[in-house]
């Protein structure tokens, strides 16, 4: 597991944290997707599409605060 190693001690590694939430992040959008598959062959449709799009947007929000987290704690490490 060559990401969890770290060389010297000062540096931290935000990789294993930032690769579990990507997955996580992928997966509760595919449960979406399959939802919404659901909704439209069973049903009418979703009748909730601003709760919806919230929930993908806070899903993607912190995705992004993450990425933009890993990325200033990079170029401070260098």
């Amino acid at each position: 597991m060559s990401f969890l190693s770290e060389k010297d001690n000062n540096k931290s590694s935000m990789r294993l944290g930032y690769l579990i939430a990507v997955i996580c992040s992928a997966w509760l959008l595919f449960c979406i997707s399959i939802y919404i598959l659901l909704m439209v062959i069973l049903h009418e449709g979703v009748n909730d599409w601003t709760g919806l799009g919230l929930f993908v947007l806070g899903i993607l929000g912190g995705l992004t605060g993450m990425g933009y987290a890993k990325a200033q704690q990079k170029k401070h490490e260098k």
